[in-house]
C-alpha cells in the first residue's frame, strides 16, 4: 500500500478510535477496536493503533490483552532505556493508563 494512503488510513482510524473511547452517548469501544484493526491491516507499525487497541481492550475490561498491546508498544522502542525515553504522546498515554490502573486496584 502506498505510504500516503497507509498514513491516511491510520489517521482516520485513530480519529474514529478516539471518538469511540470518549464519553459520547454513542461511543463504543468495540468500534475503536475495529478502527485500530483497520489501521494495523493497512500495515501501520506506528504506536497509535497499538495504543488505541490497548485502550479499547481496557474499556472492555480485557486488561491482560491490553497489557500485551502495551508490551508491543514498548517493543517498538527497544532502544528506550526508560519509559521517559518514549515519544511524548506514547509516554503520556502509558502514564495515564498506569495511573488509571493503579487507582482501580
Amino acid at each position: 500500500m502506498d505510504a500516503i494512503l497507509q498514513s491516511a488510513v491510520e489517521d482516520v482510524a485513530h480519529e474514529v478510535a478516539i471518538y469511540h473511547l470518549t464519553d459520547a452517548d454513542d461511543a463504543d469501544p468495540l468500534q475503536a477496536l475495529a478502527a485500530a484493526a483497520v489501521a494495523m491491516r493497512a500495515g501501520s507499525v506506528a504506536d497509535a493503533p497499538l495504543l488505541d487497541t490497548m485502550l479499547a481492550l481496557d474499556a472492555l475490561g480485557r486488561t491482560a490483552e491490553a497489557d500485551a498491546y502495551q508490551n508491543r508498544v514498548l517493543g517498538n522502542h527497544a532502544d528506550a532505556e526508560v519509559e521517559e525515553d518514549l515519544p511524548a504522546a506514547t509516554y503520556e498515554v502509558l502514564l495515564s493508563r498506569s495511573r488509571r490502573l493503579s487507582s482501580v486496584s
